[in-house]
């Protein structure tokens, strides 16, 4: 499944704090990701600059009843237009410091904006454009901390602790800055988490989809590399006795594992939903592109009532929507939403891939049929909808009738392969299967009217569109 949202903030012009800014190069021009930031926005304290984190890193030690500590460093970027930089963060911490110097963790300031709402964080101190940055924080949350949404989070139990990010992309403020300092879906950026158990003697392991390395006494650490979103993380601390199936996927590249687990008291099939997760990911290898998340995929498995989420290489999910999520690491978690409003795509591609028989639907959609206007605001929080499921669908089910299934298979898998682990907008989807298609006036016509919501026809593309 998917959803969306969550930001930050931080201002950019005027001189450093004191002279303590961390000696790196400067983060303007084009060796940042700012350069796919939004442009600067109004809010009730002002105007807003996104910043770019460059690094961050986590520390969380986690007790039996659920409380977790946090201590967390991140440095980030001020980039050369006006306006409080920002960034998402949503825990009120204990402590604050930029640059080593403590400040009123007050500064750290809410602000709501667009429709719909997104939350993000200020940082209301004056700070220099094109400067580099040091921000540590010191805080708590409890087993209830955003006990909101269907996804699992902290979890104790008669035989220890789960903890997972939970994180969301249809829910907003669900991301990773639920935990720790986070960004819009513009900013890529290394983390790199460790987790303490404490207060527990039962065996314990911590899963991820980024290598794991075992520090010994419930101790582990977790690398996120750079290519990492919002959204993208995933962990699971979690009892040893938690039950746990192994299969083996023979894709193109070599075989990869396949781990399952789940709660004990749940009735699941494990090895079924095993051989279900292998043909899954054998079939999209074929038919949507090389898998690119390395020699794992990881299946946690929870109640039918929960809400499924995908994370590149894994999910927690129930049985019924498993194919949907494995797609998940092709289209969001492989070709990646620049901006939440861009997340119709993966939602409608993956639906139509696994939606009813026959499995690649194709059929005549009417031009009139629906209208999704996504909207241009990157600023703007993810409203996920049924049109973007069964709807969005539709888009890519008519080109199917129009090209054929396998054509539009191709198709798909040339942007995929083309961009791999990489960000991409609705513009970039419409043009490529424009001129993946000799120019095809019905594609530009079909998100004109269903995605757009645009009346008439469209208006004429530039002639090096499609050089």
């Amino acid at each position: 499944m998917s959803g969306a949202s969550l930001l930050l903030l931080l201002l950019a012009c005027k001189p450093p704090v004191e002279d303590t800014a961390v000696e790196v190069e400067p983060v303007c021009g084009s060796s940042t990701d700012l350069l796919d930031a939004p442009v600067p926005i109004g809010s009730d304290i002002g105007q807003l600059a996104p910043l770019d984190l460059l690094d961050v890193a986590t520390t969380a030690t986690v007790q039996p009843d659920g409380t977790v500590t946090f201590e967390t460093r991140a440095e980030f970027g001020v980039g050369e237009l006006d306006g409080w930089p920002t960034f998402d963060f949503a825990p009120r911490a204990d402590r604050v410091s930029i640059d080593g110097q403590d400040i009123d963790s007050g500064l750290l300031t809410r602000v709501g904006v667009r429709d719909p709402v997104r939350t993000v964080t200020a940082i209301d101190v004056e700070l220099e454009r094109c400067s580099t940055h040091v921000l540590e924080a010191s805080y708590t949350v409890d087993k209830d901390w955003f006990r909101t949404g269907d996804q699992p989070r902290i979890e104790p139990r008669d035989d220890g602790i789960f903890w997972s990010g939970g994180l969301s992309d249809g829910e907003p403020d669900h991301y990773v800055s639920m935990w720790m300092p986070g960004n819009l879906l513009f900013d890529r950026f290394p983390i790199e988490l460790t987790v303490t158990l404490v207060g527990e003697d039962r065996p314990h392991r911590l899963d991820a989809n980024a290598p794991v390395t075992e520090l010994g006494d419930h101790s582990w650490s977790v690398a996120y590399p750079a290519t990492n979103q919002a959204h993208s993380p995933f962990w699971a601390l979690f009892p040893e006795s938690m039950p746990h199936h192994s299969a083996t996927a023979q894709l193109a590249a070599g075989p990869i594992t396949v781990d399952v687990y789940k709660r004990p008291e749940d009735p699941v099939d494990m090895e079924a939903v095993g051989q279900r997760a292998v043909l899954a990911l054998e079939e999209y290898d074929t038919t949507m592109g090389a898998y690119a998340h390395g020699d794992r995929y990881i299946v946690w498995l929870w109640h039918e009532d929960n809400a499924s989420m995908e994370y590149g290489g894994a999910t927690i999910t129930r049985e019924s929507a498993l194919e949907h999520e494995i797609l998940h690491s092709w289209w969001a978690r492989g070709v990646t939403p620049m901006a939440d409003h861009h997340g119709w795509f993966d939602e409608a591609i993956t639906q139509w891939g696994t939606g009813p028989s026959p499995f690649y639907a194709s059929q005549v959609i009417p031009v009139d049929n629906i209208t999704m206007v996504i909207g241009e605001d990157e600023w703007a929080a993810a409203a996920l909808n049924p049109l973007h499921y069964a709807l969005g669908a539709s888009v890519f089910a008519g080109i199917a009738d129009r090209h054929g299934v396998d054509a539009e298979l191709v198709a798909l898998a040339a942007m995929y392969d083309d961009r791999a682990i990489g960000p991409a907008r609705t513009q970039d989807v419409e043009r490529h299967l424009y001129c993946w298609f000799d120019g095809d006036e019905y594609v530009r016509n079909i998100f004109h009217a269903q995605v757009y919501g645009g009346e008439g026809i469209p208006p004429a593309v530039d002639p090096r569109w499609c050089d």
